[in-house]
Parts: structure tokens; C-alpha cells; sequence
């Protein structure tokens, strides 16, 4: 885990202290479960990661579970005696079964979750998963939202995603962005994607008209 990857505003300071608080989750089977919703590219992952880190938890890849699953049944899936961190449960969403048999395999055993998805809110999750047991259960579940992007995350993230890459703005052309791009993650990750296009097809540098033609 890369500390520098995580970065904290008040889009996401409570998914973070919540994450930070463990293992003082509180008491009862619901408290041992942490859905985490939030919009592609918001950083799911790294929040992921991060309680990873602290809680030693082993980490499943929606995408691989959902390959295995293709073949395999999940009994077989080499699941340790440990915390889960489930990465991407969108991907799962054709084996609610078995992924309800895998809440369950753990969940009883006293270990903890951290579920990852991009659908929200919780509500529309259950309802795509269609088996009512499991659909309940997420319902049912303690869950965190990642919000929009603020401007301390803003003022974190543009440089971040820019430094990334090895474009290099001026600070006049950071606030020219700022003052005009979309608050979504999609947004301005589409933007630093056209930039990184432009200025690797053109070697030319980023000025406010070149930035304002990609707006």
C-alpha cells in the first residue's frame, strides 16, 4: 500500500476514519461488513488497499472470482481463514448465489468485509442481484459513500493525475481548469487523458487556449 495514493477531503474523510477505526467495528454480524459505493475512478481501491494494510485482509478480485466462477465452483476458491476484501462486487452480479455463499462462508466466522462496488445507492445493488436473501443482506448492510469531488480534493487530485503522467501545468492553467471542468471523477479523469493525447500527438505545451480547446 501506497500511502501517497490515498487522498482525504470531506469527499471521503468518513469512509477513511471508518476504515481506521477498525477493528472497532461495533458489535453484531452486520457491524463485520463495510460496503464502500462510489463512482468509477473515484479511488475505491486505494480505500480497499488501505484497510488491507491495517487489517491484513486478503484481497479478491471481483474480476478473477468472476472468472473462476466460469469453471469452478466456489467451494474451491482458496479463500484463507481471514478478513475479506472483495474488490468490484459489480462483477458478481451473475453469481448472486455463490456470492451470497461467500458472505456466508466467513461472515459467521467472526471475520470482517470490505465490499467495493460503483453501483449505488445500496438499494439498486440488492435489486440487480435479484436473490432475495442476498438482496436483503446488502440492504441491510453499514454502507459509505465516496461524494463528488470538493475542492481540497480537487487541489490534491488534478496535480496528482497530471504528475502521473508527467504533464507539467501552470498554476494559472490549474485554476483555468478548475473554474470550468465537471466535479465528477469522470470528468476530470477524461479530461487529463485528452491533455495527455494532445501534448504527446502535438509536443506542444499546455497553455489556457490549448486547455480551453479540450474543455
Amino acid at each position: 500500500f501506497n500511502a501517497e495514493e490515498l487522498l482525504v477531503s470531506e469527499a471521503n474523510s468518513e469512509i477513511v476514519a471508518r476504515i481506521e477505526s477498525w477493528p472497532n467495528w461495533g458489535q453484531g454480524l452486520l457491524s463485520r461488513v463495510l460496503l464502500v459505493t462510489g463512482p468509477k475512478a473515484s479511488g475505491k481501491t486505494v480505500h480497499g488497499l488501505y484497510w488491507r494494510h491495517i487489517s491484513q485482509a486478503q484481497l479478491v478480485q471481483g474480476k478473477d472470482l468472476a472468472t473462476y466462477l466460469s469453471s469452478q465452483p466456489i467451494s474451491h476458491w482458496p479463500l484463507e481463514d481471514n478478513h475479506i476484501f472483495l474488490d468490484d462486487v459489480d462483477l458478481l452480479l451473475e453469481w448472486p448465489e455463490l456470492l451470497f455463499s461467500l458472505l456466508n462462508r466467513y461472515y459467521y466466522a467472526g471475520n470482517n468485509y470490505l465490499l467495493l462496488t460503483s453501483t449505488f445507492p445500496q438499494s439498486i445493488l440488492a435489486n440487480k442481484l435479484g436473490l432475495p436473501d442476498l438482496s436483503t443482506r446488502i440492504k441491510s448492510l453499514p454502507s459509505l459513500a465516496i461524494q463528488e469531488i470538493d475542492d481540497q480534493m480537487f487541489d490534491m487530485l488534478l496535480p496528482k493525475l497530471l504528475a502521473d503522467l508527467q504533464l507539467h501545468l501552470q498554476p494559472e492553467v490549474i485554476n483555468f481548469i478548475k473554474l470550468r471542468v465537471g466535479r465528477s471523477y469522470s470528468d476530470l479523469h477524461n479530461l487529463v487523458d485528452r491533455l495527455d493525447a494532445y501534448s504527446k500527438h502535438h509536443k506542444v505545451k499546455l497553455t489556457i487556449p490549448v486547455v480551453r480547446g479540450l474543455l
